[in-house]
């Protein structure tokens, strides 16, 4: 067989469909173990472990996609700060928190770190390359970030930031103010004011000032005090 034959032969095995391994009907199937939580979309080769599946008693819907010890919370969002549709089902993302403070200043701060989101508007799963627009994001919280999450909605507007799905490291961040945005750093350092230098005291030599003078008429007369 020459080389082109061998090409020809090789094409036809590689795009062979083998149905008649599987053309007997299945008249048995062992029990589920479970519901997929999130739907699998074409070719994306993903493998199914049990850490994707609902229990068969589930009632599912949102609940049963919750971790077990964690809440579900939605925040109100638009395009601007929901990282314009990109922040998808599963993906993580940093909540930031903006407004003023007890003072009046302006300031930004990161109020929770890599948070799961669970649904996009009322969708908990969504094509990866078909990234949509929507105004609310539901997230998956502990009990006490809940409440941080709540705090913070009510005293300024909330903003996602889109992290790497790999990266776990936590952010400590002080946030910032406005003079760390106006003002550079350099010149926050205080330059020392003046301090006004006293006169010295100007002492009078022993036996000096001691004296009166004596006026009388035209006359002056000057006379050391007794």
């Amino acid at each position: 067989m020459d080389q082109k034959g061998r090409n020809s032969l090789l094409a036809r095995q590689s795009l062979t469909i083998i149905p008649e391994l599987f053309s007997r009907k299945i008249t048995a199937c062992s029990p589920g173990a479970g519901f997929l939580k999130y739907p699998l979309f074409p070719c994306e080769f993903k493998a199914v472990l049990p850490g994707k599946l609902a229990p068969v008693n589930a009632s599912g819907g949102l609940a049963s996609i919750i971790s077990e010890g964690k809440r579900a919370i939605t925040v109100k969002v638009n395009e601007v700060i929901a990282v314009a549709g990109f922040a998808l089902p599963g993906s993580y993302v940093d909540v930031l928190v903006s407004g003023k403070d007890g003072s009046g200043q302006p300031f930004s701060r990161t109020v929770l770190s890599r948070v799961k989101v669970l649904a996009v508007a009322q969708e908990t799963a969504m094509e990866p390359d078909k990234p949509k627009v929507v105004n609310a994001v539901t997230v998956e919280l502990t009990p006490t970030e809940s409440e941080k999450l709540d705090l913070a909605r009510n005293i300024g507007k909330l903003s996602l930031v889109l992290r790497n799905e790999f990266d776990a490291n936590e952010i400590n961040s002080a946030g910032v103010r406005l003079p760390d945005i106006v003002y550079p750093h350099s010149a926050l350092a205080a330059t020392p004011s003046p301090v006004a230098q006293a006169a010295p005291l100007r002492r009078s030599r022993a036996g000096q000032g001691r004296g009166f003078e004596e006026i009388r008429g035209t006359s002056r007369q000057s006379a050391a005090k007794p």
